[in-house]
């Protein structure tokens, strides 16, 4: 596959392969990507485009892309980079710097650049266990008004939970919509959360489900809670659609720390 991007970005390619190639672009995400990182590295090795650049973009990515070329290290890699390239250019007798780099030819010292950007990547990414704690409050759970003793399971699952019990408040919950026909839906934050907890995941986002397809007001906290659970069972897939979910209201509950989140993936 390296090989046909190369034609493509090296001018190579016929007008009939170009057009099958971007059609093919067109339907292959993965393979768009590949060829857009591909580009940008090319980019990144002419002379006059290796330094700091200001993008205009507002693309997360291709800033620190830019910004990982403007170092000194960056500096290293692309003296090794140009000799190389060098030896290309005499070797097909051409003085001209071909507009694209032979990957397979010089894949070593191509493979050091991808491994040292993917590593300037992973440094200015947190670690999903950081970002659970930073996006994880415990306050941001509901507050349960109860109204009478029929209701008491429902205040002893609330305080055996603030006091990390959550075995405890699993079965003060289970009293509680056990003994009542009609259940606060927010009751299911408290649940999933306490299964989470406990471990059980599947469990979790089984309660928040049961609040999402409630008529709460407040049922859009339950993608919240969804969110948090790939989040910290690192499923980026999954955190990355429920995020997207929240987006496409703005009075989605924590609309603007889920915009934050979805940036720092």
């Amino acid at each position: 596959m390296y090989i046909q991007i190369e034609a493509y970005l090296g001018g190579s390619m016929t007008p009939e392969e170009v057009q099958a190639f971007e059609a093919k672009m067109a339907v292959d995400t993965e393979l768009a990507k590949e060829v857009d990182l591909c580009d940008s590295i090319n980019h990144h090795l002419r002379d006059e485009s290796w330094k700091a650049v200001t993008s205009a973009s507002d693309n997360e990515d291709q800033k620190a892309l830019d910004t990982f070329f403007g170092s000194e290290e960056a500096q290293d890699l692309k003296k090794s980079l140009r000799n190389a390239q060098q030896i290309y250019a005499k070797e097909n007798n051409t003085t001209a710097v071909k507009k694209s780099f032979p990957f397979f030819k010089y894949a070593a010292a191509v493979a050091v650049l991808l491994v040292t950007v993917a590593c300037y990547f992973m440094l200015q990414t947190k670690p999903y266990d950081e970002l659970y704690v930073e996006y994880y409050h415990q306050k941001d759970l509901p507050s349960l008004v109860t109204r009478g003793v029929s209701e008491e399971a429902l205040s002893n699952g609330v305080v055996a939970f603030q006091q990390k019990n959550y075995q405890k408040a699993l079965e003060a919950f289970d009293a509680y919509t056990q003994a009542n026909e009609e259940v606060n839906p927010l009751v299911y934050s408290y649940i999933g959360m306490s299964y989470f907890e406990l471990k059980a995941p599947d469990k979790a986002i089984a309660a928040f489900d049961q609040l999402q397809n409630s008529d709460s007001i407040d049922k859009s906290k339950a993608l919240w809670y969804k969110s948090l659970v790939y989040l910290k069972t690192k499923q980026k897939e999954k955190l990355q659609e429920t995020l997207k979910q929240i987006l496409t209201d703005p009075n989605n509950f924590n609309y603007s720390k889920a915009k934050e989140l979805l940036g720092e993936l």
